[in-house]
């Protein structure tokens, strides 16, 4: 089997720990052995759903007969699906002392390389006992503008302007924190879930002051002023951090005071973008400038190149788990939210899409978890060999049915290996 090169192997390790959580990457992978541990003691498990639990989140995993193929749902139907009747496996926050301790490894066999020395100081910060991750924060000016701006619009006739003024005046603010954030969680200092929530608060904003500054029909001066009230609640009830707390605070007043259509319209923005992203990163080197021919040829021949697309898919897929994240926040904020006057067909759409974003979120997760283990050689061939089972039992179509789920439902794989995954499968003789 050839080997995966220490550097690729330590930034995989990264992505996974940050790409979500990482304490509840950490408190995953306690149960991913939980559930190992039942299937090894139970085999009659092989293929029910297993019931876990987040928090109040409730889910369910399975894991098929060959113990490689998975599938995770948000909700099951307990006349048709086999549900195991055991108590929910919980999941817990907990130190990423295991991440860590794998980092480490793969750092002391890491060799000095120039080219490489920023990474390798981005991972090394991370598999330190003491890492702190980045805090978003908007800037202290912001909170003694907005109160005298605020105060001063309740002394003033003015209402109206001064509350357009006011959230106006936040655009470059937001700019500034969505930026430094991004930054930091491309640079593996700043987690996918605080992302998430930068990403969602961001958001609501520039929706809010996009439907000011063009004038919405929608938009009177009542909702403005309503909407700055809002905003400025927000602010006061975190010290300027951009927290989980910041983001509720900000839904609980827009919801109370009847603005509940801009958080629809910013949880159909993440849905879109989560659909179109996903696609693309499962796409990576393939695009309409490029012959796909040549790309496939190019995997087949060069195991290198197939590397870097394997590498460059889970990188696009972790800097999208923010987004899906972000609509699955919101979208469960609608579900949740005891007041909120939908339609029927409104609420149905919501839920939709919150099971869709829960389900895309455990899919990255999985497959960032996935490029870890496939450090293992085992692994690799384990689907080698179940892709070459099945079409020495049913066929070419079954074999390819198997690479299709490996690719397109669990993401494993980027959709430029579909044929060398087929070509690998044939030759008995091939390792990869």
């Amino acid at each position: 089997m050839i080997d995966i090169p220490v550097p690729l192997k330590a930034l995989q390790i990264a992505r996974h720990m940050m790409g979500f959580d990482p304490l509840w990457t950490e408190g995953i992978l306690s149960v991913q052995n939980r559930v190992a541990q039942l299937l090894a003691e139970h085999t009659d498990y092989y293929g029910a759903w297993i019931p876990i639990r987040i928090i109040d989140h409730a889910g369910f995993i399975r894991v098929e007969e060959n113990g490689i193929a998975g599938e995770y749902r948000a909700s099951c139907d307990p006349l048709n699906d086999h549900i195991l009747d055991i108590e929910p496996l919980s999941i817990h926050p907990h130190a990423p002392s295991t991440l860590q301790h794998m980092l480490q490894i793969q750092l002391e066999a890491w060799p000095v390389e120039a080219e490489q020395l920023e990474l390798k100081t981005l991972v090394q910060q991370l598999a330190d006992s003491a890492f702190i991750p980045y805090t978003p924060k908007i800037k202290d000016a912001l909170l003694v503008r907005f109160e005298s701006i605020s105060i001063n619009s309740i002394e003033r006739s003015d209402l109206l302007t001064k509350a357009i003024k006011n959230i106006s005046m936040m655009r470059p603010y937001i700019d500034t924190l969505l930026r430094n954030s991004s930054e930091a969680f491309y640079q593996l200092r700043l987690c996918g879930r605080q992302m998430a929530i930068v990403l969602a608060f961001t958001t609501l904003v520039n929706v809010l002051l996009e439907k000011i500054e063009t004038q919405d029909k929608s938009v009177d001066d009542y909702w403005i002023a309503q909407a700055e009230f809002a905003l400025h609640r927000a602010f006061y009830s975190t010290a300027l951090s951009c927290s989980e707390t910041m983001l509720n605070t900000f839904l609980h007043s827009l919801a109370s005071l009847g603005h509940l259509s801009l958080v629809i319209a910013c949880v159909e923005q993440f849905e879109s973008y989560t659909n179109q992203a996903f696609e693309n990163a499962k796409s990576v080197g393939l695009s309409t400038e490029v012959s796909e021919e040549n790309v496939v040829a190019h995997v087949c021949n060069d195991f290198g190149y197939a590397l870097t697309l394997w590498s460059d898919m889970h990188q696009a897929l972790k800097m999208l788990l923010p987004a899906a994240y972000a609509g699955q926040l919101l979208a469960r904020f609608l579900c949740e939210y005891k007041h909120a006057d939908l339609a029927n067909a409104q609420t149905e759409k919501i839920r939709f899409i919150y099971k869709q974003c829960d389900e895309t979120v455990v899919i990255i997760m999985t497959s960032l978890s996935h490029a870890v283990r496939a450090h293992d050689p085992k692994v690799r061939a384990s689907h080698i060999a179940l892709i070459r089972e099945a079409r020495k039992k049913r066929g070419e179509r079954e074999a390819r049915a198997i690479i299709r789920n490996l690719v397109e439902q669990q993401a494993f794989y980027p959709r430029a290996w579909k044929k060398w995954l087929e070509q690998v499968s044939k030759d008995v003789e091939l390792k990869i």
